[in-house]
């Protein structure tokens, strides 16, 4: 069982996300009803929505989903505990929710809770930190509770059982994207030459493996306080045990690598210009090899082959990124710019749009139009910002009779505690 969720900030998107039965991807959905509230469900969404406004809250609203294996199935009741138990785990059971069944194809059944995050008692939206320890306690939970088949996660790990490998964080795909390094593959491949080296060798040291990373091509240097440091392919210094797997806690460090002396590894600066010259060999063989497969395009006589072979060329291009057009120079797309608008405001014409360069530069009149737009834009925010003022009042006003209400409630009771075997009054 998993158990996934996410804060959301628009409660009418996901009612209806949840409930439109004519989404391509949903063959099944069974609306399984609302939870500490009544009514029809597109007055509940904007009801919610209102009481959103009242806050300061930016995702006012959660939406969690309990997923099964493909083989997996549980009965109505079971599905009824597993919503309870999930609410109660997420701290959110007194709160209003909606439950939904979906059933696609190739994935089995599904439940979708999405729970109104503000309290009607504080007008506070309940904290949801560290969620996702909540969320893998209920799963493990629920799966001891029903027999389901054990998902190995990360926290609450059984007595013996290791922790499984993570997955990429967000930090690396964000870096893979943008640099077009993916660490979590590199930091995959040199945790599989140390694993290759202690199978063939259970006695191996820490020369053996360093030997093993540099001859593909992985520069090991040291760091500050003597560190041991691997270089990455962005040529930023990484830990070595933390990037290996291999922690100190166990002993397994200091027997692998406790011999070794830090004078005769290079240091960070030294690598990382072994690393670039390393780079540069490997971009010149690729040019030689270019040039090689150009002089030898064109030698077969027949036409057939001459254009199979340049077509042959061109993928290898494509494929290498040779044929992707250059992001034009900013500095000449702003002197581009300044010229165009200098010559409209030459013949005394209306400024045209010109680049983003150029409105940074603040080089072209400020036209009426645009003006317009901008008082307008000002009268709209403060016009949103005096109603939403006004809801907030109106809401805290609204929490604040219900606290009356639940203070006197509490007066008004007879007030009754246990003691020695029987009930008295105070």
């Amino acid at each position: 069982m998993i158990i996934q969720g996410v804060s959301r900030s628009n409660a009418v998107q996901g009612f209806w996300y949840l409930l439109d039965k004519k989404r391509p991807d949903n063959e099944k959905v069974k609306f399984l009803g609302f939870a500490n509230t009544d009514g029809h469900y597109k007055d509940i969404a904007q009801e919610w929505e209102a009481i959103a406004l009242g806050t300061h809250a930016e995702k006012p609203f959660y939406h969690a989903s309990i997923n099964l294996r493909d083989d997996e199935k549980l009965t109505p009741e079971q599905w009824e505990r597993a919503i309870q138990h999930t609410a109660e785990r997420l701290g959110l059971s007194q709160n209003e929710y909606l439950a939904v069944m979906h059933e696609k194809e190739g994935r089995g059944e599904h439940v979708h809770l999405f729970f109104n995050r503000i309290s009607l008692e504080t007008g506070h939206a309940i904290n949801m930190g560290w969620d996702y320890m909540k969320r893998e306690r209920a799963a493990r939970e629920l799966e001891k509770e029903f027999g389901l088949e054990r998902v190995k996660g990360g926290l609450y790990l059984e007595k013996g059982e290791k922790r499984p490998e993570r997955g990429p964080i967000d930090r690396e795909v964000d870096e893979a994207n943008r640099k077009g390094v993916n660490l979590y593959k590199w930091r995959q491949e040199i945790r599989a030459i140390v694993a290759t080296e202690i199978e063939k060798n259970e006695n191996v040291r820490g020369w053996e493996i360093i030997e093993a990373l540099e001859a593909k091509g992985h520069i090991v240097a040291v760091g500050r306080k003597d560190n041991l440091m691997i270089i990455a392919p962005d040529g930023a210094p990484k830990r070595m045990p933390q990037n290996l797997g291999i922690t100190k806690k166990s002993g397994e460090w200091e027997r692998l690598f406790g011999e070794i002396d830090p004078r005769a590894l290079p240091n960070v600066e030294q690598a990382q210009e072994i690393q670039k010259k390393r780079a540069q060999e490997i971009e010149q063989e690729k040019e030689k090899k270019a040039q090689r497969r150009e002089a030898r395009l064109y030698e077969r006589p027949d036409m057939v082959s001459q254009q199979r072979d340049a077509m042959k060329d061109l993928k290898d291009k494509k494929k290498d990124n040779s044929l992707r057009p250059e992001r034009p120079d900013p500095a000449r797309r702003q002197e581009r710019d300044s010229a165009k608008c200098a010559a409209h405001q030459a013949q005394n014409e209306r400024p045209v749009s010109v680049g983003y360069s150029q409105r940074l530069s603040n080089a072209h009149p400020v036209t009426q139009a645009e003006v317009r737009k901008e008082e307008t834009k000002a009268r709209t925010e403060q016009t949103e910002s005096k109603q939403l003022r006004a809801s907030r009042a109106a809401m805290q006003e609204v929490f604040d009779q219900i606290r009356e209400e639940r203070a006197q409630e509490r007066e008004n009771a007879p007030n009754r505690e246990r003691g020695g075997g029987r009930e008295r009054e105070r």
